[in-house]
C-alpha cells in the first residue's frame, strides 16, 4: 500500500549532523496501549538472522499490528520512535518485541500526516542504545535485539491502512494535480514498443547511409 518514500521531506542522513529535526508530534502519546498499524515495503531491503520465515528477496513479511508500549527521545527529538510487540494473531512475527525509529526530517504523527521508518522485531524484548554509547552516532539511534534473532527493515505506520490511502491520495494530488498518473505499461505495449524502437533506429541507420 505504502510509497517506500515520501519525496516532500528529507533523508534524515542527508542534513548536517545537530540540525535534524524528525519526530512524532506529543499527540501520539495517546497512542500508548493502542495498536497501530505497521504497513512494511522493501525500502532498503530487509535482513534476517537466526531465522528462517522469510527466504528469498525481497523477504518482506505481511504488514501486521503493534501495541505501542512508550516513545523514546534522540538527541533533540522529543519522540524519534517507540517501543511495543507486534499482535496478530496467525502472523510469524507475532509476539515480537517491535522497536522503530523516523527516517524523514520533519514532524509527523500517526493519522494526518504519516511517515516511513526503519525498524526492528526479536523474540523478547527490543532495546535503544542510550545516545552516549559510541555506537550510536550520527543521526540514528542503535536499534538491539534481545539476542541473535531479528529482522531488520522499512515500513509506513499509522493507526490504520486507512490514513496511509489518504497519505498517498495527497502524494498523488500534489505530483498529478487533477490529471491521473500514466498507467504502467503492460508486457504487450512494452514489446510493442520495443519493436517500435528498434524499427526507428534501423530506417534512421538506413537514411544515413545513403
Amino acid at each position: 500500500m505504502s510509497s517506500p518514500g515520501d519525496s516532500r521531506f528529507l533523508y534524515v542522513g542527508s542534513i548536517p549532523l545537530g540540525e535534524a529535526e524528525s519526530t512524532l508530534d506529543d499527540g501520539c502519546e495517546s497512542a500508548v496501549g493502542r495498536r497501530v498499524y505497521v504497513d512494511t515495503h522493501n525500502g532498503h531491503g530487509w535482513s534476517h538472522r537466526g531465522h528462517s520465515l522469510y527466504p528469498g528477496y525481497p523477504a518482506v513479511p505481511p504488514p501486521f499490528q503493534v501495541r505501542v508500549g512508550r516513545f523514546y527521545a534522540f538527541r533533540s527529538n522529543p519522540r524519534r520512535g517507540f517501543l511495543g510487540a507486534v499482535e496478530e494473531p496467525g502472523h510469524p512475527l507475532d509476539g515480537w518485541g517491535f522497536v522503530c525509529c523516523t527516517r524523514y526530517e520533519g514532524q509527523f504523527d500517526l493519522t494526518d500526516r504519516p511517515t516511513n521508518y526503519n525498524l526492528l522485531v526479536c523474540p523478547g524484548e527490543t532495546r535503544i542504545e542510550e545516545p552516549t554509547d559510541p555506537s550510536t552516532t550520527g543521526h540514528w539511534p542503535a536499534l538491539r535485539p534481545a539476542g541473535d534473532v531479528y529482522s531488520f527493515g522499512s515500513a509506513a505506520i499509522a493507526e490504520t491502512p486507512d490514513h496511509l490511502t489518504a497519505r498517498e491520495a495527497r502524494q498523488r494530488q500534489e505530483q498529478y494535480g487533477d490529471r491521473p498518473p500514466a498507467p504502467r505499461p503492460t508486457a504487450g505495449n512494452r514489446v510493442c514498443g520495443g519493436w517500435v524502437r528498434r524499427a526507428i533506429l534501423c530506417a534512421c541507420t538506413l537514411f544515413r547511409r545513403r
